[in-house]
């Protein structure tokens, strides 16, 4: 019988600029800053990065894609809040790390020229008229197209009667956009996304972005 396998790693490879906000700074100007590790390297916070694979999950299960229910969703997701401000009860499975950072490999190469991975973009808001764009302009600082490694956690008691880390990757190969709406609209934050398990750890490179 094969070992249940109780962690996995997510593979995010953009391949347009992308960001994580990190800090708004308020005014007719608005600032958001890229999140950064501990290091100053660029990170992608998994909070975020789950929150959008539930949202292509839950699109997925309208749409009656084979073996991906509500229920599964739910345990390896968490419940929503209800109007009430009450959780759904459920069993939440799985965790994620706090950011998917850059291998520690590729990381020791691009340290001592970090600032150079960073660029700024200005972008008005979504859904507003033209003068109310040219009022509020947004400055972005994103990072250039880079390869991210977060890790994901099977943390119930019992196994998954299901391939429940093929059922992520089903989800991540039909998400192809991360970070803000507004800049993704606009082309940034494009991604190839894939998720391997303990064993195929060595079986991917990632030594960068793609060209």
């Amino acid at each position: 019988m094969t070992e249940f396998a109780s962690s996995a790693r997510v593979v995010i490879d953009f391949i347009t600029p992308w960001t994580a906000v990190s800090v708004h700074t308020q005014g007719n100007q608005s600032g958001f800053r890229c999140h950064r590790d501990h290091r100053g390297l660029p990170a992608l916070p998994m909070s975020q990065v789950k929150g959008t694979l539930r949202e292509t999950a839950e699109r997925l299960a309208r749409a009656g894609a084979h073996g991906i229910t509500s229920d599964r969703i739910r345990l390896l997701f968490g419940g929503r809040w209800k109007a009430d401000d009450s959780r759904e009860v459920n069993q939440l499975a799985v965790v994620t790390s706090l950011d998917a950072v850059i291998a520690d490999e590729v990381a020791a190469d691009l340290s001592p020229q970090k600032e150079t991975l960073f660029q700024s973009v200005r972008c008005p808001p979504l859904k507003a008229d033209r003068l109310a764009c040219a009022r509020t302009m947004r400055s972005y600082e994103v990072s250039i197209p880079l390869v991210l490694i977060g890790k994901i956690y099977w943390s119930a008691t019992t196994p998954a009667d299901f391939d429940w880390i093929g059922f992520f990757d089903r989800i991540c190969a039909r998400t192809t956009n991360l970070g803000p709406k507004e800049l993704s609209s606009r082309g940034f934050g494009q991604a190839r996304i894939f998720v391997q398990a303990e064993s195929e750890f060595g079986a991917t490179a990632v030594s960068g972005g793609s060209a």
